[in-house]
């Protein structure tokens, strides 16, 4: 993108030769957007995953900050059918976060592949069978583990018994620590 005339030169300073010259704070996704057809598509994907990432993890910190949720940036985030759902619902915390949770694992299964069959299987057991509020793939790599947020105990033994007739090796019910949660919740 860097050497193409059609990318205009204030992008290209903002850009810089590699990502570490970036200003990463002045590039909106919309803006690189228009340009991405002159990369390949792997590396458009990888752009765009970035973008939508970091975007989504700035609304689940502001929600778990106990903020009031930006409605643009939810839009942008979420969807339109998502935040409608939520806005109507007063942006209920943990809904809010299960939902992020489930736009990153689609950023990460449809932009950077890093699911599997058998994976996305187990995560549509738990989410619609076992009531999951937001399921994730998480770990190294592949991942090969999927964390779910649930509303309660009798939600999160659904989702494992769903997770474990759905294949999944082992699952585990846990609880959050006071440390780990959020304000306002």
């Amino acid at each position: 993108m860097y050497g193409s005339s059609a990318v205009p030169k204030g992008l290209k300073a903002r850009l810089g030769r590699n990502c570490q010259e970036a200003d990463w704070e002045s590039v909106t996704r919309d803006e690189v957007s228009r340009y991405l057809f002159l990369l390949p598509a792997k590396s458009a994907d990888r752009i765009l995953f970035t973008f939508q990432m970091n975007s989504s993890t700035e609304l689940a910190l502001a929600v778990m900050l106990g903020k009031r949720v930006d409605a643009s940036l939810a839009r942008n985030v979420l969807g339109e059918d998502r935040a409608s759902r939520l806005a109507q619902g007063g942006w209920n915390p943990r809904e809010t976060l299960g939902e992020v949770m489930n736009v990153q694992h689609e950023l990460l299964r449809d932009l950077y592949e890093v699911s599997t069959p058998k994976l996305e299987r187990i995560r549509d057991s738990v989410l619609y069978l076992g009531g999951a509020m937001g399921v994730k793939i998480s770990g190294a790599g592949m991942g090969g583990s999927l964390v779910a947020l649930v509303s309660d105990r009798e939600a999160g033994e659904r989702a494992v018994k769903e997770a474990i007739e759905a294949g999944a090796a082992n699952a585990w019910l846990v609880r959050e620590d006071s440390g780990c949660w959020f304000r306002g919740a």
